[in-house]
């Protein structure tokens, strides 16, 4: 506790800036025993091992003298690239696989805090430091609550406080949850409170407390639509992540049915969406689990049907639209478009958010797809069609990221030199953009080559 509190005294202290972050070139296992001795965090920077210019970004922000003096004297930065040493085991701890972003331990291996996205700004990552310390010393009060729950406590007005911490700093409550269901009597069972107040810790599918408050369909429907909607969404969500995460540990494919089952019927009346959020979960039991033939066989379906039957010009249309602030909330004129469907629909959920332009989005996806099919598949049938969905990536948004992987899906369908043309590019927009080119420049020395 007193090294805990040393440490949070010196992140506040002021000093002399440093020109970079000081990422440590060591194991995961001596960074726990420094943050033993100091009581500093462990900060892991995950670097994703397809999107390169998501970890162009992070390390734009991570140049900014006030954020490395943050990380260097507030935590121990371990930066974990493709290579590193711990890198499984720590895709293990943080629940990071096949992503990237930044996480936080505590000396015990816990995870205090995770945060699974990339940002240019340095304020961004200076509050997440600061966010992570504020859960870390939550975190302490739920390790002398655990304690006195272990020594026999189980009062239940106790262990709904210990559930509550729990969630508060993201700790599993599945077993916890487990424990007090058991204690409850049958008529507490029957309270509309009580199972509302248990459905809101997003018991995994199929779990023994997800059948218990299931039994009677009455009145668990009366507590679930007590709930707002907003919070059913967030427990669905979450009933969907950790279910599905069960189903990739057991690899077990009649599970990850029942989770995308659930994940479809999440969307009552739109029948659409609810076959693509189907579709996703399979695609990433898929995908994790290692099945490569029914990924490949579901990704042609799923991209075709979802994102190359666009428009390009109707999304560009409305982000131009949005942007300038011309998109008016009634009497939309939609003749313009040539998608008149798909803009409506788009229309009414842009009106309701803040502006984040699709064509990124499309770009985005298209691109991870592609560059899967790119590191799964030698045949000419799925590369074409990898080959197609990178080209409308482009298409949809510039990015330096996507026109690399388009460069590499050229060359290995035998079109050299306009490979190399749209590797140039690739290392022209980033030039432009301000982030290293070191990668982008090997790929196109071996293209040449």
């Amino acid at each position: 506790m007193i090294k805990f509190i040393i440490s949070i005294l010196i992140f506040f202290t002021p000093c002399v800036p440093f020109a970079q972050v000081n990422f440590k070139n060591i194991s995961l296992e001596d960074a726990l025993k420094e943050s033993s001795q100091t009581g500093k965090l462990i900060f892991l920077q995950f670097e994703s091992s397809e999107c390169l210019h998501c970890n162009d970004v992070a390390n734009k922000a991570f140049s900014n003298n006030e954020l490395a003096l943050k990380i260097n004297e507030a935590c121990i930065p371990l930066k974990i690239s493709s290579t590193h040493v711990d890198r499984e085991k720590i895709e293990t701890l943080c629940n990071v696989k096949g992503g990237y972003g930044s996480f936080f331990l505590d000396n015990n291996s816990n995870l205090v805090h995770s945060f699974k996205q990339t940002n240019s700004r340095s304020s961004i990552y200076i509050d997440q430091i600061n966010l992570a310390y504020t859960k870390a010393s939550e975190s302490l009060r739920v390790i002398d609550l655990e304690k006195e729950y272990k020594n026999g406590n189980r009062d239940l007005s106790f262990i709904r406080l210990l559930l509550e911490k729990k969630k508060s700093v993201g700790l599993s409550t599945d077993i916890l949850l487990e424990g007090y269901v058991s204690l409850l009597t049958d008529d507490s069972l029957k309270s509309i409170h009580t199972i509302s107040y248990i459905a809101q810790y997003s018991p995994i599918i199929n779990s023994k407390v997800d059948n218990i408050i299931r039994a009677d369909n009455i009145i668990f429907s009366k507590a679930w639509y007590s709930i707002s909607l907003s919070k059913r969404i967030i427990i669905n969500n979450v009933i969907i992540y950790k279910s599905l995460k069960k189903a990739i540990e057991l690899k077990d494919e009649q599970f990850a049915l029942r989770v995308a089952n659930f994940a479809r019927n999440t969307y009552d009346g739109n029948q659409k969406n609810g076959e693509k959020a189907y579709n996703e979960n399979l695609l990433k039991f898929y995908s994790e689990t290692k099945n490569n033939n029914k990924y490949i066989d579901l990704a042609t379906k799923f991209y075709d049907e979802y994102y190359m039957s666009i428009s390009v010009d109707s999304v560009k249309a409305i982000d131009s639209l949005v942007r300038f602030k011309k998109l008016p909330k009634q009497n939309i004129p939609l003749d313009t478009f040539k998608n008149k469907t798909f803009v409506r629909k788009e229309v009414k959920q842009i009106i309701r958010r803040s502006f984040s332009p699709s064509s990124q989005k499309y770009t985005s996806e298209l691109s991870f797809a592609a560059l899967q099919i790119y590191n799964l598949c030698s045949s000419t049938t799925c590369l074409t069609k990898a080959l197609e969905w990178a080209k409308r990536a482009n298409e949809f948004f510039e990015n330096p990221s996507a026109m690399d992987i388009y460069a590499k899906l050229l060359f290995k369908t035998g079109s050299k030199q306009e490979a190399i043309k749209f590797e140039k590019m690739a290392i022209e927009l980033q030039k432009k953009n301000g982030y290293p080119t070191t990668l982008y420049e090997a790929e196109l020395v071996r293209m040449k080559q």
